[in-house]
């Protein structure tokens, strides 16, 4: 898994590339959590180079929109890809998800 990341006055903006197995899967959740702070009102991951994402991940997305949603703050996702898309709507987490070729737009920011 790659994961870089840049911080834009209130916003974390984060790309995630490769495969997001089970290990990468905390490690993805610990980096976000250690980053985001009392300033970001809006944590952006671009999903646009991830190939493969595992239950734990998918899991691991949801721990962390509710721990976001919690403190007043929003997860968006962007460069979902149609088969990542029908996963997330399966787990609930579709609303999440920013314009991409899958879906219209919901939120206005984007990566």
């Amino acid at each position: 898994m790659k994961f870089v990341y840049r911080q834009e006055q209130n916003r974390l903006l984060a790309k995630v590339g490769g495969k997001i197995g089970s290990g990468d899967a905390e490690e993805l959740y610990h980096r976000l959590t250690m980053l985001i702070t009392s300033e970001h009102r809006e944590i952006s991951i671009d999903m646009s180079n991830v190939s493969i994402v595992s239950s734990l991940a998918l899991a691991k997305l949801s721990l962390l929109h509710n721990r976001v949603a919690k403190e007043g703050k929003r997860l968006l996702l962007t460069g979902v890809s149609s088969s990542l898309f029908k996963l997330l709507t399966v787990v609930g987490l579709d609303s999440l998800v920013v314009d991409n070729s899958t879906r219209s737009q919901k939120h206005s920011s984007t990566i």
